[in-house]
């Protein structure tokens, strides 16, 4: 049972230490992956000792002192945590462990004096203390000179600005990415560009002063994806191809699957996995009923207000519900809107509590906007992919021409799956139809059809499953669509196969 408790200690302190987000929000974020498993190896080894050497009080005596100085050591010589009273914390109780250790160490040879080892004990709550101002000079020491490093240019020597005692202390001077800035247009804490810019000097000037460390190519691309929203770039393939330890290695993998991870959050909806698009869901979800929780808390206040016989606690009450509610939906938005940054529906939901809740115009129209401006940029995207799965040769020289002269604003262009349900739906479907993207997407494209066709459509669909013939794809004719306000109108109907691998086997523009 302790070597299972010790391999699942590890396997945790690995995780821990591999975090290269420096604005995590973790509470034993760190990148030093080496230094807190080392760290997790110590304290689950010393119960171990314990139970493999009862009978040998001095030798285990030793031991504990070594590995817990040793642990204390690491803490106050590396600092591997990114938040600041974390270290301190950690630093207080390792020293208070190796004090405990030399005790325990010093009792074994002399018992004589036993009671007064309390005593003893309580008193190096003073060193304790001291630990924690050693490393809060040491973190002030790292700062002084990581902002020195803001001239160093690769044309001098490192050593002309601050020599590095190790790579390690490279990534601690790095740290000063950990500053953030109010962004004004969307109002939230963003990382400081400037500390940004520095830290990544500053792991510049420490890759060329230890060119051989993975450790900082690992550090200097995590800023990169974390920060910069950039892509892992060469520094990871290198790093992968100079023998990274085991801890270095899952951290490799850890860039890898946020890289992998991060790429569909960037699209919309429809382009999620299916793991993201849960995900995703479940978070709007929540903040659409924080959303509405808001609108009720400020609709009940006004109920309240209006009313004569008021009471000055009942007012207070109410308007203190109002700010709570106002207060968690809009941290909800701000943790949504760093996870999905390009998600317009996210965007156009926040811009609406803008407008509805925070009573600013100017920035619901920023946020409208940038959703519009993404919507855009997505929709051309899927444009130009759905348009290279086409297969142009199969089709009829009207059919082409009519696909080629799509206008997005005025045209309806839909793609369904082989059930007939709408996938993907551009801006002129609300212009030909009446009904907007959200409310068509996910649904069967009978909707847009009148009666008998809405009736029949799934029927030759599936016969078309079966037997792969059909008297309307890839040619253009001329049918009935049926508006929001379910009346009837004439239009012209393009359809064609949209080539793709796996299943289901069909799915249909038009």
């Amino acid at each position: 049972m302790s070597l299972l408790f010790t391999l699942i200690t590890l396997i945790l302190a690995i995780a821990d230490g591999s975090d290269l987000n420096p604005h995590s929000k973790a509470l034993y974020a760190s990148p030093c992956g080496k230094w807190t498993f080392r760290r997790a190896f110590i304290k689950s080894a010393l119960p171990l000792l314990a139970a493999a050497l009862p009978n040998y009080i001095h030798l285990r005596a030793w031991l504990y002192f070594v590995l817990l100085v040793y642990n204390y050591w690491v803490q106050v010589r590396h600092v591997p945590y990114y938040h600041t009273w974390v270290n301190f914390v950690f630093a207080f109780t390792s020293c208070t462990y190796a004090w405990g250790a030399f005790l325990l160490l010093v009792a074994t040879y002399v018992r004589a004096h036993w009671d007064k080892f309390t005593i003893a004990f309580y008193c190096g709550a003073v060193l304790s203390i001291a630990s924690v101002g050693l490393v809060a000079f040491r973190l002030k020491f790292i700062r002084f000179f990581a902002n020195r490093m803001g001239s160093w240019t690769s044309e001098l020597q490192p050593s002309q600005q601050h020599h590095f005692r190790d790579d390690y202390e490279a990534e601690l001077c790095a740290r000063v990415s950990r500053k953030t800035t109010t962004d004004e247009s969307l109002l939230i804490r963003v990382p400081h560009p400037q500390a940004v810019a520095l830290a990544e000097t500053i792991l510049k000037a420490g890759i060329r002063q230890y060119p051989e460390s993975v450790f900082l190519l690992i550090v200097q691309t995590g800023l990169r994806v974390h920060l910069k929203n950039d892509k892992p770039g060469a520094a990871l393939i290198k790093a992968k191809l100079m023998g990274p330890s085991l801890t270095e290695q899952y951290q490799i993998f850890k860039l890898e699957q946020s890289e992998t991870e991060r790429m569909p959050l960037e699209q919309n909806d429809n382009t999620m996995d299916m793991a993201s698009y849960a995900e995703f869901q479940r978070q709007f979800k929540g903040l659409k009923e924080a959303h509405r929780a808001v609108l009720l808390a400020i609709r009940s206040f006004w109920q309240v207000l209006v009313r004569q016989d008021v009471t000055y606690v009942a007012l207070v009450n109410h308007f203190k519900k109002v700010e709570k509610t106002q207060l968690l939906a809009e941290r909800g938005y701000r943790q949504g809107l760093i996870m999905y940054p390009k998600n317009p529906a996210l965007l156009r939901s926040y811009s609406q509590f803008m407008q509805d809740v925070k009573l600013n115009p100017n920035a619901s129209m920023r946020y409208w906007a940038e959703a519009d401006k993404l919507e855009a940029q997505q929709l051309e995207s899927r444009k130009e992919n759905m348009l290279t799965k086409i297969d142009a040769a199969a089709m009829d020289a009207e059919t082409v021409q009519m696909l080629s002269m799509i206008d997005e604003e005025k045209d309806a262009n839909v793609i369904i799956t082989a059930e007939g349900l709408i996938q993907f739906a551009n801006k002129g479907v609300q212009t030909v139809f009446g009904w907007s993207k959200a409310d068509v997407e996910g649904k069967n494209i009978s909707m847009l059809m009148p009666p008998p066709y809405s009736q029949m459509h799934n029927g030759i669909l599936r016969a078309y499953n079966e037997s792969g013939i059909s008297n309307i794809i890839n040619k253009t004719r001329e049918v009935q669509g049926l508006h929001m306000e379910r009346y009837s109108f004439p239009i012209r109907l393009a359809v064609t196969k949209v080539a793709q691998t796996g299943k289901p086997p069909l799915k249909t523009v038009g």
